[in-house]
C-alpha cells in the first residue's frame, strides 16, 4: 500500500485502481476460490443503473489513469491484455453493441430471416451454454437459466445507456461520486457452500 501511495482517492472504483497499481509494480495477483464475501445487490432499475454508471465511469478513469502502460513490455499482461481489454470490452463495444442488432434487423427487413434468426439463436445457444457452465461450476440453480432471454433483451440497452452517458461526462470534463447506496439488509445468509473446504484447507 505505500508504494502504491494508499488507497486512491482520484477514481470511483478505487479496488480497480488500486489492483491496476499493484500490478503495475510486478507485483502478481492472485485470486482466492475459498474467500468468500457478501454483498447487497441493487434492488431497483434505477440503483443498478446507479452502480452500474459508478463502475464503468471509474473502470474509464482507472484506464485513462495507467494508459501510459499500454504496448510497453514491462508491464507484460497489463500492458498487452488487462488494459486494452479494458477499454476494448467494457468502453468501446458496450458502446457500439446497437450496431449489431441493427444489422440483424435489416438483414430480416432485406428477406434473409432465416439466416438472421439462425446466427442470434447460435449465439444465444452460446451464452446458454456458458451460462450452464458456470451455474454447475458453482452449484446453483440452473432454473435461474430462464432469465437469460430477458437479460440478453434489457442489460445490453441498459449498458448502452450506462457507457454513452460516461463518455459524454468524461468529454465534458465532469464526474460522478459514490451518492448515496440504501443498505436494506433484506436478503438471508446462506449457509456458505464452500465453507467446509475452506475450513479444511485452512486447518
Amino acid at each position: 500500500m505505500l508504494q502504491t501511495n494508499g488507497h486512491p482517492l482520484d477514481t470511483v472504483a478505487e479496488d480497480t485502481d488500486l489492483t491496476l497499481s499493484i500490478r503495475r509494480l510486478g507485483y502478481v495477483i492472485r485470486y482466492d476460490e475459498s474467500a468468500i464475501a457478501y454483498t447487497e445487490v441493487p434492488e431497483t432499475v434505477k440503483a443498478l443503473v446507479r452502480q452500474r454508471m459508478r463502475w464503468t465511469f471509474g473502470t474509464m478513469q482507472s484506464a485513462w489513469k495507467h494508459r501510459d502502460t499500454i504496448f510497453r513490455p514491462r508491464y507484460g499482461t497489463m500492458a498487452f491484455v488487462t488494459i486494452p481489454n479494458i477499454w476494448l470490452q467494457q468502453l468501446i463495444i458496450a458502446g457500439i453493441s446497437p450496431i449489431a442488432e441493427i444489422a440483424l434487423l435489416l438483414a430480416i427487413i432485406g428477406g434473409n430471416v432465416k439466416i438472421a434468426l439462425a446466427y442470434y439463436l447460435a449465439l444465444f445457444a452460446l451464452d446458454l451454454m456458458a451460462g450452464t457452465l458456470a451455474y454447475a461450476l458453482e452449484g446453483e440453480n440452473p432454473l435461474n437459466l430462464s432469465l437469460l432471454l430477458f437479460q440478453r433483451i434489457l442489460y445490453p440497452r441498459l449498458m448502452f445507456y450506462v457507457v454513452c452517458k460516461s463518455w459524454l461526462l468524461a468529454a465534458g470534463g465532469k464526474t460522478i461520486g459514490w451518492g448515496a447506496h440504501i443498505r436494506r439488509a433484506t436478503v438471508r445468509i446462506a449457509q456458505p457452500r464452500h465453507a467446509p473446504q475452506a475450513l479444511e484447507m485452512a486447518e
